[in-house]
């Protein structure tokens, strides 16, 4: 399981269907529409009712149409118009027309087989796909066709044409604690002494809860916060000589009188963002803010998540406090505190899964923590993953 985080980066996907048609799913009911070119009709309205029928079987979120379906209701649409009834020519005609994909393919007979060869069009593209070659035993051409359909519907299937939709909540924890001292006789006779103390900390929490909704579209919230904080301390007893003015110039040092002091210097960066933006910042383009993307490696069985997302603006802090308590004269420097606002862009990958496209559901809960000593501390990282997904 592995998971990267970059900053502020812009995003642009899609999805290849059919080997070489890319094909970014609307976010409504896709259509497809089947056809056959071939010199045996009734064959032809054979092949195209049973892939309808595996089609159909395998891919539940689309509505397929043949050509002979449209072709008849045409007819029946004629004679209904010679009694005087209502015409839906207009309606039937949509049905093809309206098609989001169409499938077309070819058969060509020879003495003992049909052989059949066909491709996929996406219709608002008019972009062709590779073409894809099947054969059909004359002794038994209705169960091959019945396999050539589930074919072409299993590709649809594994390019996931009806896209899984669920949830996947994603928590990265991380901190690190750092102390460091160091520390000596020092002044007069070395009846003082010195003590120096470095403290860092660190501490990163992100949770990101998306429902996805479409093939890649996904919509949730996104939270972080960090805080990193480095502080230095010196403490100085009767170990401290202090400077002699003459006005504000430095003139010498006053030799003969240890003192003490304590100065602390923190510097602390940390920042906040809530809600999520949108990842094409286009507030017209209708999609969803975030993406969440399922690549299957279907040689292995198994699968990854990819995610994308980018936050909403929020606030970024930065500030640097010191204080000094001496018997000496001090010039102080005063706070500094910056402040500004950050985005922060998630690019996430997860697994690998089991799991096929094929699968009716995808389901998993992963959690993974490291710990790493260092000189002075240690640092931790938990990662966890929790996604239901359902086609």
């Amino acid at each position: 399981m592995k998971k990267v985080l970059t900053t502020i980066l812009i995003f642009t996907t899609c999805i290849s269907l059919f080997g070489q048609v890319e094909f970014v799913q609307p976010d409504r009911t896709p259509r497809i529409f089947i056809q056959t070119v071939t010199n045996n009709a009734s064959l032809g309205i054979t092949l195209q009712q049973i892939v309808a029928e595996e089609i159909s079987k395998e891919l539940s979120c689309a509505k397929v149409d043949t050509r002979w379906e449209v072709a008849t209701a045409i007819q029946n649409d004629r004679e209904w118009a010679l009694i005087g009834k209502e015409s839906h020519l207009e309606k039937i005609m949509k049905r093809q027309a309206g098609a989001d994909f169409l499938i077309s393919l070819s058969i060509f007979e020879t003495d003992d087989s049909y052989q059949i060869s066909g491709g996929a069009l996406l219709v608002n593209r008019a972009k062709a796909s590779t073409k894809n070659s099947y054969s059909a035993d004359k002794k038994s051409t209705i169960e091959d066709f019945h396999k050539i359909g589930k074919a072409i519907a299993m590709d649809l299937v594994g390019k996931e044409f009806c896209p899984f939709r669920g949830t996947i909540t994603l928590t990265t924890e991380r901190t690190d604690a750092e102390i460091r001292e160091r520390g000596n006789r020092c002044g007069k006779d070395n009846s003082g002494y010195f003590k120096g103390t470095i403290r860092n900390s660190y501490s990163y929490f992100e949770e990101l809860v998306l429902e996805k909704k479409w093939r890649m579209q996904a919509d949730g919230s996104l939270h972080i916060k960090s805080t990193e904080e480095k502080m230095m301390r010196e403490i100085n007893s009767n170990c401290v000589l202090c400077n002699t003015y003459d006005g504000d110039d430095i003139v010498g040092i006053d030799a003969g009188n240890y003192t003490s002091s304590d100065y602390t210097q923190t510097i602390k960066e940390e920042f906040e963002v809530n809600d999520l933006a949108r990842l094409d910042n286009n507030p017209f383009s209708g999609k969803l803010p975030a993406e969440v993307a399922i690549k299957f490696d279907t040689i292995q069985g198994t699968f990854t998540i990819q995610v994308k997302a980018v936050s909403k603006k929020g606030s970024y802090i930065k500030s640097k406090i010191t204080k000094h308590t001496t018997s000496c004269r001090k010039d102080d420097a005063p706070d500094e505190k910056v402040t500004n606002e950050i985005i922060v862009s998630v690019s996430t990958s997860f697994g690998p899964f089991k799991g096929k496209p094929t699968d009716k559901t995808l389901h998993d809960s992963k959690t993974e923590t490291e710990v790493t000593p260092h000189d002075g501390g240690q640092s931790s990282s938990t990662y966890k993953v929790d996604f239901s997904f359902t086609r």
